[in-house]
């Protein structure tokens, strides 16, 4: 009787025992960080042909760190195969590494600016990575100018791994020509809904160094990237949408120029027409913020004057990033679909499939803009004193 309940108990360990019997051992892993995707070709029938690039860390390179800042052994590797589809090219790169790759410690998918033009490429393309188990939905997305992989290649001088370097530089938001980091659940959300939204630009500046430049502006009933939005009219759209965190506005105060930074940035939008054919909103724009830095000659006590200006740099700002939406991109990168599908349901439903393409509600519609903004305190200034006033 005793040797069967031996028996019995070593069975159950054994079955236990195998819980993990397909599990990948650590040191079997290629962790991938950054993701490079990039249009290799167009055929004539019209298939595109893809070409991803797969940053794997190695680990034998985060290790020494010579005099110079720079590791005795490069902490990663980049490998890249061509196909039609991102599944094919995936088993292709799983042929070429000695090890599984693995996806959970993926950061950043970088999307060449030429492939998210060609219609579908984007909804394509994701699709992969939000259906993968493994994949997190925190994942960034951006728009590459130039091609995607290159990216991948640069040498910052205080990070080892080029993805880990993009990723920390999306998370710094104190800047208001930048917008809040893309991450691939949100992108999901958009493409489900056919919303167009904007996504994060860079540019390469040189061989150490990438520029946050912006804003692609992808429309989602087109489903194409239909134009890029620049720094200053970034700001515009952080503005208009009330999500800048921070950063500074250059406004000018009787001919010289000061620096405010933006503390506090809320949004307040009304539908006041509700005509499809002459919908008219009114925008109200709460700031708080602080003189960073003036050269004006006017006393800092008297903020007044630099709300004056503030208020009206922030209107014009805010004015031309709108104009450059609607009669340049016939595309709503504000949100509005949101709010008027989540207030104004009947008329959404109404309107949604000729918002932004089609009939293009959104490039005829009205938009009246009111600032209000505080200045409530000097912050740190400095002031020159011009030549025989000093």
């Amino acid at each position: 009787m005793a040797g069967n309940k031996v028996f019995f108990l070593l069975c159950c360990c054994s079955i236990l025992l195998t819980g993990c019997w397909d599990s990948v051992e650590l040191e079997e892993r290629s962790f991938i960080y950054g993701i490079a995707i990039d249009l290799a070709e167009k055929e004539p029938g019209g298939e595109n042909i893809l070409t991803m690039t797969d940053q794997i860390v190695v680990p034998a390179g985060l290790g020494g760190i010579t005099n110079n800042g720079n590791s005795e052994q490069q902490a990663y590797r980049n490998i890249a195969k061509s196909g039609k589809t991102l599944v094919d090219i995936n088993r292709e790169l799983s042929r070429v590494t000695n090890r599984t790759l693995y996806a959970q410690q993926l950061n950043v998918i970088l999307l060449s600016e030429e492939a998210a033009n060609q219609p579908g490429l984007l909804k394509d393309a994701l699709d992969v990575f939000i259906r993968e188990r493994e994949m997190r939905r925190g994942i960034r997305l951006v728009i590459t100018k130039g091609k995607a992989s290159d990216f991948l290649e640069i040498k910052p001088e205080d990070v080892q791994i080029p993805s880990e370097y993009i990723h920390l530089m999306l998370k710094n938001k104190r800047n208001a020509g930048t917008i809040t980091p893309l991450r691939i659940g949100e992108v999901h959300d958009f493409l489900l809904r056919g919303y167009s939204f904007p996504i994060p630009y860079l540019v390469i500046l040189d061989d150490q160094n990438i520029e946050y430049a912006g804003a692609a502006a992808y429309n989602g009933k087109r489903e194409q990237v239909v134009g890029i939005v620049n720094g200053e009219e970034t700001k515009g759209l952080g503005l208009f949408t009330g999500k800048i965190s921070g950063g500074s506005i250059e406004i000018d105060v009787e001919g010289e120029k000061a620096a405010i930074d933006i503390m506090e940035n809320a949004k307040s939008l009304r539908l006041s027409g509700k005509d499809k054919e002459n919908l008219t909103f009114n925008v109200d724009l709460n700031i708080t913020a602080s003189i960073a830095e003036t050269m004006s000659p006017v006393a800092v006590t008297n903020l007044e004057k630099y709300e004056k200006a503030a208020r009206e740099r922030v209107q014009e700002l805010a004015e031309e990033t709108i104009a450059k939406a609607q009669n340049e991109f016939a595309t709503d990168i504000f949100g509005i679909s949101s709010y008027l599908n989540g207030h104004h349901y009947n008329l959404w439903q109404e309107i949604k499939e000729d918002w932004d393409t089609g009939e293009n509600y959104f490039s005829r519609s009205e938009f009246h803009i009111r600032v209000n903004i505080s200045v409530n305190h000097p912050g740190n200034t400095n002031k020159t004193h011009k030549e025989g006033k000093g």
